[in-house]
């Protein structure tokens, strides 16, 4: 009964183990995809009327383009649209091409082109 415990505690111990390092993720400093879709987001969210309103097209129906890939640089492209509040608070559909980039190891993004 006692090594049946032991080992239930060790299997506990290596699942958690497992299930913590595959959700932190890899962290090398390498801009990614999903960030750049987000820091188009924020960099949108400052140009609407209403940004609180703003809803964003899901990853499914946005289009990133990694334009330029390291080993420093790092460039995308994100293509979608926004759902926002006008100033007549209507709900306004706008399309977007959002063009960013970021450097290996900053969290420093520079919106380099945004069409609305």
């Amino acid at each position: 009964m006692e090594n049946r415990k032991k080992n239930i505690y060790s299997l506990i111990a290596i699942l958690t183990a497992l299930i913590f390092a595959f959700a932190t993720g890899k962290d090398d400093g390498i801009p990614t995809t999903g960030m750049a879709k987000s820091m188009c987001q924020e960099f949108i969210k400052k140009s609407l009327k209403s940004p609180k309103s703003a809803e964003f097209s899901s990853i499914t129906e946005t289009r990133i383009i990694e334009l330029e890939k390291g080993p420093e640089n790092y460039t995308f492209q994100v293509t979608g649209y926004v759902d926002a509040q006008n100033s007549f608070g209507a709900q306004i559909r706008t399309n977007y091409i959002c063009k960013i980039g970021s450097s290996k190891g900053t969290d420093n993004w520079q919106l380099i082109d945004l069409k609305m």
